[in-house]
């Protein structure tokens, strides 16, 4: 119970944030971005670089995907970005590494396209999103599991991993022939690590960030080294 009043905080907190943003390219950004660069520690920010530049690059990529409608725009955006970078691409690896030709009917172009037509409050509500397939769902199976939250590809490292793991990960990310501490903060890098297992830190950053945070991290200075 306490992680999930902790969860509920921050999401307020991150709500309450985006709200001050006036420009809805910006909101977007910040709404959708890996690590946003709003992100503080101990109110300062983590990295070593001008974020501005991350935003104007970030929000040229939306010019052709922008609706007049703003939950449209949001939608269009996920859809084109996080589900093109992140979900289907998930979907790729983990289907071809087992040698199986996996196919996404809910894509199929022209339910996309009409999907597209349907309004926005008919789709999803300030407390629930994919009405419209719940409501299908609840025809077949029982309410609970219509009514329950979204899960998605989660990685388990606080199982996969052990101690030492973990401390090769951050001398590795830390090493100071890299790229990653060019920058971020190394202070920032310390507290991912030291937030693993820390319940302390529960309402400062979610579990799920922190493995994201240390997967990217790492992932980028193995990409350095390797090129």
């Amino acid at each position: 119970m306490p992680m999930l009043k902790a969860d509920k905080s921050r999401k307020v907190q991150r709500v309450k944030e985006l709200a001050k943003l006036s420009d809805k390219d910006d909101l977007i950004c910040e709404w959708q971005s890996w690590l946003s660069v709003s992100n503080t520690l101990n109110r300062k920010s983590p990295f070593l670089y001008d974020t501005s530049i991350v935003k104007e690059v970030y929000k040229n990529s939306l010019n052709s995907i922008l609706a007049n409608d703003f939950s449209e725009s949001m939608i269009k955006n996920y859809f084109y970005k996080r589900m093109l970078g992140d979900y289907l691409r998930k979907a790729d690896m983990m289907s071809m590494i087992h040698g199986l030709e996996y196919r996404v009917p809910m894509l199929d172009e022209d339910l996309v396209s009409f999907s597209f037509s349907i309004p926005y409050n008919q789709k999803s509500n300030s407390k629930t999103g994919k009405l419209i397939f719940r409501d299908l769902h609840k025809e077949i199976f029982p309410r609970e599991t219509s009514n329950a939250p979204k899960s998605g590809f989660g990685i388990p490292l606080d199982k996969w991993l052990t101690k030492s793991d973990y401390q090769y990960m951050e001398s590795y990310i830390l090493d100071p022939n890299g790229i990653v501490t060019n920058y971020i903060e190394k202070s920032y890098i310390h507290f991912l690590f030291e937030s693993l297992g820390n319940k302390k830190n529960a309402g400062a950053i979610s579990r799920v960030s922190i493995y994201q945070r240390i997967i990217m991290f790492y992932s980028l200075q193995l990409w350095y080294f390797n090129n």
